[in-house]
Parts: C-alpha cells; sequence; structure tokens
C-alpha cells in the first residue's frame, strides 16, 4: 500500500478492521443489503427486478466504489479471507435474489422452467460484468448513460425471455419471502 506498518495501525487497529472498512467503503456489502431490501417489499415481479438493476448500477458506479476499486482488488488478491469474505457477499446477494425469484415463480409459470439459483445468476451475471466495465473505466456520465441503458436493454431481455411484463401484476409478499 506504501505506507509504513506502525502508519498503518494508527489509522486501523488491526488487518481486519482495514478490511471491514475496505469492505464497507466500497459497497462490498451492499448488493446483497440491497437486494434484501427489495424482498421484503410488496412489488410485482418487473418493479422487484427493475429495482434490482438500477440499484446495483448505482452501487457499483458510486464514487467511493471507483476509487477504491484498485484497492480491493490488491487486498482481495492478497488476502483469500477478504477474497472469500467478498464471494460471499456475492452468493449471498444470488441466494436472496434466487429465494425472492422462487416466490415469484410460484404465479409466473416460465419462471419454473428452471431452478431460481439459474434464474438469479441469469439475472445478476451481466449485471456483474456491467460493473466491471464500469468500474474499470470510470463513471463519467457517458459510462453512466451507457451502463444504466444496457442494463435497462438486460431487465427488458430478461423479463421478456421468461414471460413478464406489466399484464402480470402478482406482487409477492414479505410473509412469502423467507430471507
Amino acid at each position: 500500500m506504501g505506507i509504513r506498518e506502525s502508519s498503518f495501525y494508527a489509522h486501523f487497529p488491526s488487518k481486519q478492521a482495514f478490511v471491514d472498512d475496505l469492505m464497507r467503503s466500497t459497497g462490498a456489502d451492499a448488493p446483497h443489503e440491497l437486494a434484501r431490501s427489495l424482498a421484503t417489499q410488496a412489488l410485482p415481479l418487473e418493479a422487484y427486478v427493475s429495482l434490482l438493476d438500477e440499484g446495483l448500477v448505482a452501487l457499483w458506479s458510486h464514487p467511493n466504489a471507483q476509487r477504491l476499486r484498485p484497492l480491493l482488488e490488491a487486498e482481495t488478491a492478497r488476502s483469500p479471507e477478504l477474497r472469500a469474505r467478498f464471494n460471499d457477499q456475492i452468493l449471498a446477494m444470488i441466494d436472496t435474489v434466487a429465494a425472492t425469484l422462487a416466490v415469484y415463480g410460484n404465479r409466473h409459470p416460465r419462471l419454473r422452467r428452471t431452478t431460481p439459483r439459474v434464474l438469479s445468476w441469469s439475472l445478476v451475471a451481466p449485471l456483474a460484468a456491467l460493473r466491471a466495465s464500469l468500474l474499470a473505466h470510470g463513471a463519467s456520465a457517458e459510462h453512466m448513460a451507457e451502463g444504466q441503458a444496457i442494463a435497462h436493454a438486460h431487465v427488458e431481455a430478461w423479463l421478456a425471455a421468461h414471460g413478464v411484463s406489466e399484464s402480470s401484476p402478482h406482487v409477492a409478499t414479505r410473509a412469502e419471502i423467507e430471507c
């Protein structure tokens, strides 16, 4: 990192405290929290998917994520614990989205053609690729607009592929979703 160990420990009581601060500062925990928060709201499936996509793009293109990305990448490469924690957060988000989609699948027969986990990956994985692109190129207004357009097109295509439209208004209730 380019600082002396004594300087590091003047700011952080331990390496774990640094990791916790890095995860919090970069918003690495935020996608799972967003998915959990949306899962507890009574939303039509189309609104749930759209808000999830919009929220993830906004989180991943936030200036803090931009500034701290190189540090997070370097630390995850060096630290198996941080890499595992980062991956655990992604998997927790996937599992939360899968649980939510399972509930919606009760009312949308085309969602039952595959497992909720596969549905979750098919929804979220393109967003992760978009995240990598936004973080690699910076969050200029032009890149943000392009990223939002791509995310919107992805949502439209995902919903269409699964036969979901505004005419299918099932709302998942909090009682139906166990997260």
